[in-house]
């Protein structure tokens, strides 16, 4: 509050008493600028001043929430999209403060250069006064290189993650082939280790190989999930539905041979 009377007595003292500088070769003809006098100068320092202690800590605060924010998401075990849909909120929180301070220290520091440098005003302040109106580009590009959301749908609106995702097919494919790879050399030891054990038994009336039971159930299941996945089953009944019936047509006509088969030698 205490900067409302203030700010109104520096701009009342700048109006009423205030020196004319006729500025020559400028843009304008006949440029005339308003100088306050000399008096008052001091409490537009203090006014100044005053802003810049509330922007700094103003900052520091929002700095402060940010780093406890996102650390308490990730120490917090809550579901993993709403995680991200807090994180985004967050940056877009940390990209919105922080978007005054650079739209504004920009032009701050050219005004600051053309007055030490006493560069001339006619061709360097234009220069200086654009970067005022600049916010508008900045924030677009400061939404998309911050916010991951919208740079993922602007690389996506443009193909530019075609690569990476034939990268990832590549590699579930390399996956796919290196299990049934597993697959097949532990059904071969399954068999060769079921020949030793027949080879070495003596006499024995009933024998049936636990290893390539075992062998066949996860086969079963493989093949009934592939399936499932093939016939859009979605949901746990019908993907049990079809595992019993795989198990069915597929492990228990094998038991039965075995069983026989051992049985008739």
């Amino acid at each position: 509050m205490m900067l409302v009377p203030l700010t109104l007595a520096v701009i009342s003292k700048a109006l009423d008493e205030c020196s004319e500088i006729h500025l020559h070769n400028t843009v304008l003809n006949n440029g005339v600028a308003c100088e306050p006098k000399t008096d008052w100068i001091w409490l537009s320092k203090i006014l100044c001043l005053i802003f810049v202690l509330l922007t700094i800590i103003s900052y520091t605060i929002i700095f402060i929430t940010f780093r406890q924010i996102m650390k308490t998401l990730r120490s917090s075990v809550i579901a993993k999209k709403t995680k991200i849909l807090q994180r985004q909120l967050t940056i877009v929180m940390i990209v919105q403060a922080a978007m005054p301070v650079i739209c504004t220290a920009v032009p701050t520091v050219a005004f600051s250069v053309v007055k030490y440098c006493k560069w001339p005003p006619s061709d360097y302040g234009s220069l200086a006064m654009g970067f005022i109106n600049w916010q508008p580009c900045l924030t677009p590009i400061f939404t998309i290189c911050c916010i991951r959301a919208v740079k993922d749908e602007f690389f996506r609106l443009f193909h530019m993650t075609a690569r990476r995702q034939l990268t990832l097919k590549v590699i579930s494919m390399k996956e796919y082939e290196d299990q049934h790879a597993d697959q097949g050399a532990n059904a071969l030891a399954s068999v060769q280790q079921r020949e030793n054990i027949e080879n070495s038994q003596d006499g024995a009336d009933f024998y049936i190989a636990e290893p390539d039971i075992l062998q066949i159930i996860p086969s079963a299941a493989w093949n009934s999930t592939d399936v499932a996945g093939k016939l859009g089953a979605k949901s746990d009944s019908n993907l049990l539905i079809i595992f019993r019936k795989t198990i069915d047509e597929q492990v228990f006509p094998l038991i039965s041979h075995s069983y026989s088969q051992v049985k008739g030698s």
